[in-house]
């Protein structure tokens, strides 16, 4: 699998779709920088009793780019991160990551339009594995990057295209398209831990507004999973039925339920046997006067970088509460289960987060987060779990007065 230039391609692609945009546009630049110290007490998760402990630097940026019109937005953000841990014993464990994400969307009296394009390139303590439930988290729809949780030595590129289309027929009725592409690229590859892989994903859904509040849909979709070192390409189809009810933004809620059927085709070997899974979610957002609660469990057949695609059901969990104009504090948690075909090495996941934050001024802030982490696999003995600790300086000088900011992201 090659990837060539991608983070080139991705400015272009940016380049191309914001230079409509630019004359009639209301540019933002809105940098969000942090820098502090960390600790770790088993960074890569260590299942072996050879536990990496590491404490030392860190420092993130994040370089939006934003330009708004009264019908559509489109930003593009750069990031970077590096840690510095002084021990030498620690200083194979330094890392410097970066990326950039471009968000496009459109809107017309009957179609609307989402583009989304990532590129990331990061080590895999960050890049395979997941982290704490974002602020800006999309309810039925986990931001799932592929990973196995295999954190060894190692470096991936990830490369992600989404666009998703709506349609509105009528004033009841709206059709749903969406198309989207990922691809991992890993610099050295092993069976059930790194493997890279190309994926398509699709969806087509019908959908009928019972009530001003109220929505009903039915909705198809499609998987395309390609590994490179399994020789086993997976074919997954499904259906599904979808309520969701909407107040306005501070209330958001869903239940949806469906069945998939995956198969697969081997280039050598016997094929393993076709697989039928439930799958689903139920969740709810909630905006209450000082706190924010999000929720959701979902279901779902996900492409991985073990090799297989798997049947993966998670929880995630959120909560922000402003204490005052300046403190605020957050909960959040994230809770996986995969599951694959035969011989897949079953993972069960877990990671639990409490930070808290203090705007000494409008763009100063000083943050504090403690994690949590568990992780056991079927067929590996033992348990893994880590400690981690972070204390830092963020600065966000575009930050508006009555804007939350993300501890936890």
């Amino acid at each position: 699998m090659h990837s060539t230039h991608p983070l080139r391609a991705l400015v272009a692609v940016a380049g191309f779709a914001g230079a409509a945009q630019v004359a009639a546009a209301d540019w933002q630049f809105n940098p969000d920088v942090e820098v502090g110290a960390m600790s770790d007490s088993n960074l890569r998760l260590s299942e072996t009793g050879n536990d990496v402990s590491v404490a030392g630097a860190f420092a993130t940026a994040r370089l939006e780019m934003l330009a708004l019109t009264p019908l559509a937005s489109f930003s593009f953000t750069p990031r970077a991160e590096a840690t510095w841990f002084p021990d030498d014993a620690d200083r194979d464990e330094d890392y410097v990551n970066g990326g950039a994400g471009l968000l496009w969307t459109r809107r017309g009296r009957t179609v609307s339009s989402r583009f989304q394009a990532d590129f990331d390139r990061s080590v895999s303590i960050t890049g395979n594995r997941a982290s704490v439930p974002g602020e800006d988290g999309e309810l039925g729809n986990p931001d799932d990057v592929g990973d196995s949780g295999a954190l060894d030595h190692n470096r991936v590129e990830t490369i992600s295209l989404r666009e998703a289309l709506g349609f509105q027929l009528s004033e009841r009725h709206a059709l749903e398209a969406s198309l989207g592409f990922s691809s991992r690229d890993f610099e050295e590859q092993a069976i059930d831990d790194d493997v890279s892989y190309v994926a398509w994903v699709g969806s087509l859904a019908w959908r009928a507004q019972v009530n001003e509040r109220a929505s009903l849909a039915l909705r198809g979709r499609a998987l395309l999973y390609d590994p490179e070192l399994v020789p086993v390409e997976t074919q997954t189809l499904g259906a599904e039925g979808e309520w969701s009810y909407r107040v306005s933004e501070r209330l958001d809620s869903y239940v949806r339920l469906g069945v998939s059927r995956s198969s697969y085709d081997a280039e050598i070997g016997p094929e393993p046997g076709n697989r039928t899974a439930l799958v689903g979610g139920v969740g709810g957002s909630w905006q209450l006067r000082v706190s924010r609660v999000f929720l959701d469990l979902t279901r779902s057949i996900d492409p991985n970088s073990s090799g297989y695609s798997v049947e993966r059901t998670q929880l995630r969990f959120r909560l922000d509460r402003d204490f005052s104009e300046r403190v605020r504090g957050s909960l959040a948690a994230r809770l996986i289960s995969d599951d694959g075909p035969a011989g897949f090495n079953e993972r069960r996941y877990g990671l639990g987060s409490v930070g808290v934050e203090w705007r000494v001024t409008r763009v100063w802030s000083l943050i504090g987060r403690f994690d949590h982490t568990r992780q056991d696999y079927d067929l590996t003995p033992g348990s893994a779990s880590s400690n981690a600790i972070r204390l830092s300086v963020n600065y966000q000088p575009r930050r508006a007065a009555e804007t939350r900011g993300s501890l936890l992201d």
